[in-house]
């Protein structure tokens, strides 16, 4: 057995902006933020673009209830600056591309936040977080978001010229494809999140779905030398294919070098560390689910944690797991999956693992564990720290349950 140890800590979220105001923590409970106290107030019909170009750094952009009309990507290029809704609910302000909008909101600075606000009908990818000329971008927050039918991807991140997009946080947010969405893409209905070279991002308490069509995207993807992923706490459903680490399109390619002294050294990463844990996963959508074709990938990536997951389809998805590399390695412990899981290719540890019953849940659409489960306290011990607490934020007990939830 493969026994390795990942510290799982996410990554920090500052209380403060460097010659700013305090920056409030997002909550982990998904609850709204407290409405500023002062700001640069706009209303619809005001040039959102324009405010921002004239803001100073660290300053706040407070949008008052309504439909805002984007013909351009709003650029977010200062530091620190946040753009948000007053009362932080998604549905009180929409801004809208009509599939007109190359894309809607472009981060090209470090500590920009974004929060409350729904982004929808891009021509291109929704949101880009993007290295800077010659300097990272770091600590993106985006929060209480709704991203609904992306040209493109919904969220995009990628590196700048010599630099990377790292140690963001995306939570409490919903990405989505509508039928109309799927109509409408531009280019090939490409997926949910897809992150090239970026380090240290925390997904979290997410609802992604409806990212299907015939080009198979992927609901999440960190590739190309990306490292460090935390994905928890999510519902990742109803689309083509799931959550990757590392590339299974095209050659092997890693823009940055691994960090994880444990993974190889003479070949190239395109994924090193991170965890995939506490996740509600498949629950296709009747269109889509004869057409499911991979649950989880791990492609040329090392020391990959998939802990605690609830995977549910009827169904079962003609791949549930799928490894590429010889250098691929991680382990799979207490979670439910439709088939048994075999990683055809690599080094990986199973432990634990149940093929679910439908009794085991409490209901159809609800992967919380039923009483009745034969999964309750089965599951293997874990060491602290790697994953304490269940979907819901409870903590695990000393012999947990299987998969996402702990009853």
């Amino acid at each position: 057995m493969l026994l390795f140890l990942l510290a799982c800590t996410a990554p920090a979220d500052k209380d403060s902006d460097p010659g700013g105001e305090p920056v409030a923590p997002l909550p982990e409970d998904c609850s709204a933020l407290p409405a500023p106290s002062g700001g640069i107030i706009l209303s619809p019909g005001d040039d959102i673009a324009a405010a921002l170009a004239d803001a100073s750094p660290h300053s706040t952009l407070i949008l008052e209830a309504g439909s805002y009309t984007l013909t351009s990507s709003l650029l977010l290029d200062k530091e620190g600056l946040t753009l948000r809704s007053r009362s932080g609910d998604p549905s009180t302000v929409i801004l809208d591309g009509f599939y007109s909008s190359p894309s809607l909101i472009t981060i090209l600075a470090s500590d920009v936040t974004l929060i409350g606000v729904t982004l929808t009908r891009s021509y291109g990818p929704t949101v880009i977080v993007q290295g800077g000329d010659g300097k990272n971008t770091d600590g993106t927050r985006l929060y209480a978001l709704n991203i609904l039918d992306a040209g493109e991807e919904a969220l995009r991140i990628e590196p700048g010229r010599e630099s990377w997009a790292d140690g963001g946080i995306l939570g409490c947010s919903e990405l989505s494809r509508s039928r109309d969405g799927r109509e409408n893409a531009s280019v090939s209905c490409l997926g949910g999140i897809d992150a090239i070279g970026a380090r240290n991002w925390r997904v979290y308490s997410n609802n992604i779905h409806g990212f299907w069509c015939d080009d198979w995207p992927w609901a999440i993807r960190f590739r190309d030398g990306s490292g460090g992923t935390i994905i928890e706490r999510n519902s990742i459903t109803d689309s083509s294919r799931l959550v990757a680490f590392g590339d299974d399109e095209g050659p092997l390619s890693s823009a940055r070098n691994p960090t994880d002294t444990s993974c190889p050294d003479e070949v190239e990463i395109e994924h090193d560390g991170g965890f995939l844990r506490n996740n509600f996963l498949g629950l296709p959508s009747p269109e889509l689910a004869t057409d499911m074709r991979t649950g989880i990938g791990i492609y040329n990536s090392c020391q990959i944690s998939v802990l605690h997951n609830s995977y549910w389809s009827i169904p079962a998805p003609p791949t549930v797991l799928e490894t590429f590399g010889q250098q691929s390695s991680g382990r799979f412990i207490n979670g439910f999956w439709p088939s048994d899981v075999y990683p055809t290719v690599g080094t990986f540890s199973l432990s634990h693992n149940i093929i679910p019953q439908s009794s085991d849940f409490v209901g159809e659409e609800d992967l919380h564990l039923s009483a009745q489960s034969p999964a309750n306290d089965q599951g293997a011990v874990i060491e602290e720290g790697a994953c304490d607490e269940d979907i819901d934020g409870d903590p695990r007990s000393d012999v947990p349950d299987v998969g996402a939830d702990e009853r």
